[in-house]
């Protein structure tokens, strides 16, 4: 008898000790789940805040019609510095049909000067609600 209440207390005993470590480890893992949710919403928000902020700068930069192609690679350049991370930028000013001879010039100028290894094909995009490439564009109303 006293061999068998030893080992039913022994037993009890483990199992309660089985149970408050399993209930703690459950509980532990809640807990970091929580903070790692937690933690992962911040990130989101502060990069979220981040892209609203250079939209809102990009916005103030580029509303005047005089925005330069310096104007942009120093926009460029810091929004680069600043750590955010994009795929692409690019400078898409509204130009006039008056305007396109000099502006498509002055952008030839500017890729033989500084990106000698870029073949400038003029003003491209997408000629057609069909077109699958990039193309030279005709002139076109806005």
């Amino acid at each position: 008898v006293t061999v068998s209440l030893i080992i039913f207390l022994g037993a009890a005993t483990c199992a309660a000790f089985i149970g408050i470590g399993v209930t703690a480890a459950m509980d532990d893992q809640v807990d970091q789940f929580d903070r790692l949710a937690e933690d992962l919403v911040h990130q989101i928000q502060r990069a979220w805040e981040d892209y609203v902020t250079a939209a809102s700068m990009i916005h103030g930069r580029c509303r005047g019609r005089n925005f330069t192609r310096a104007d942009f690679r120093q926009t460029y350049e810091y929004l680069v510095g600043s750590g955010l991370d994009f795929q692409a930028a690019q400078f898409d000013p509204n130009i006039t049909r008056e305007e396109r001879p000099a502006v498509e010039q002055e952008a030839r100028d500017f890729y033989a000067q500084h990106y000698p290894h870029i073949e400038y094909r003029g003003i491209i995009g997408f000629e057609t609600a069909n077109s699958t490439t990039l193309e030279p564009r005709s002139e076109q109303d806005y």
